[in-house]
């Protein structure tokens, strides 16, 4: 008798440490995580070169299409030799729940920027991922690869000094507006 007891009081006490997991794992199974590496070709200046950019996003399958996130990344960009982190929200829709299937992106925020001699340039951040492709390699990872359009704008702040007769005589300052723009490429591994 004290056998089936103590079978009892044991079962009793994991019932809910059984139920306590099987919510856990439904809920991690609604989190996904992505890590990127990419590259864009800026246009619209007379010298165009590229950027590197890695990027991690993690949010939610809010159900098996629509994918919803925040993320944080960095990138450099030749033409200005500047800096930026990005800090955006990442919308993203998958076509199908099969192995193979196309999908849709949209990467928007705000960013940093920074050129070695200069303070903070803050700006907008958008990547529109126009078409992208995600291979499921295993229950909980794939594989992405994307193409797009990366659009960075950034705020300069430049001062001249003007000198007469060997002293400071005054300086001026104006702002512009620095817009990094192009195709982008992107491979990424989502967990």
């Amino acid at each position: 008798m004290r056998k089936y007891i103590l079978v009892l009081l044991i079962l009793l006490l994991a019932a809910p440490i059984a139920v306590q997991a099987e919510n856990h794992s439904e809920k991690s199974d609604k989190y996904r995580g992505f890590v990127e590496l990419g590259t864009s070709f800026n246009i619209g200046f007379y010298n165009p070169r590229g950027t590197g950019a890695i990027s991690t996003t993690h949010g939610y399958q809010i159900n098996t299409h629509l994918f919803v996130g925040a993320g944080l990344g960095c990138e450099y960009h030749k033409m200005g030799k500047r800096w930026f982190l990005p800090l955006f929200v990442d919308f993203r829709y998958n076509i199908s729940d099969r192995k193979f299937t196309p999908f849709f992106g949209l990467k928007a925020g705000y960013a940093l920027g920074k050129k070695s001699s200069d303070k903070l340039n803050p700006g907008y951040y958008v990547n529109l991922t126009a078409f992208g492709a995600r291979l499921k390699i295993a229950p909980n990872m794939a594989m992405n690869m994307s193409i797009g359009y990366n659009y960075q704008q950034c705020v300069h702040e430049e001062k001249y000094y003007h000198y007469r007769n060997g002293g400071f005589h005054f300086y001026e300052s104006y702002t512009r507006r620095l817009h990094h723009h192009g195709p982008s490429l992107r491979i990424g591994v989502e967990f």
